[in-house]
């Protein structure tokens, strides 16, 4: 089911989208949105979730990282007049906060192994956030 409307969404950012595809069926919903060749992840916060203090906070940390060629951050993508990265829709009988963000190339295995793996060990999950990116995967998964 794809309750957003491509039209809409592409009047709320300098983007048009030509499709609009459900990647994610839950509480949370992610939709897939594709603007040319460009490819975009539509968030759908749950209501019922994380107050919006920490959804800031998350959208101010991706835009805070630095440019690195050597690690790919999915940043939010700020609204048509630059007033915003969060969105509140109607969605499902109630609002819900939405955040588009940008696409980027990676190993989906690789970073979920990353951060299995920092999570296991969490006196580590500190530190492996704090530092520096490492630049090769390899290196990563060997913490």
């Amino acid at each position: 089911m794809i309750d957003i409307d491509k039209d809409w969404l592409s009047s709320q950012y300098s983007l048009r989208f030509d499709a609009i595809e459900l990647v994610v069926d839950g509480v949370n919903r992610t939709y897939g949105a594709r603007a040319g060749q460009k490819y975009f992840y539509l968030r759908l916060y749950r209501a019922s979730g994380r107050p919006l203090s920490h959804i800031i906070a998350e959208v101010t940390l991706l835009t805070q990282f630095p440019d690195r060629a050597d690690v790919g951050v999915s940043r939010p993508v700020a609204t048509a007049d630059r007033s915003a990265h969060i969105l509140e829709l109607a969605c499902g009988g109630g609002l819900r906060h939405a955040c588009l963000f940008e696409s980027v190339e990676g190993t989906r295995s690789s970073l979920h192994l990353l951060i299995w793996r920092s999570l296991e060990r969490p006196s580590r999950t500190c530190t492996w956030l704090c530092q520096p990116p490492l630049a090769e995967t390899s290196e990563a998964l060997s913490l």
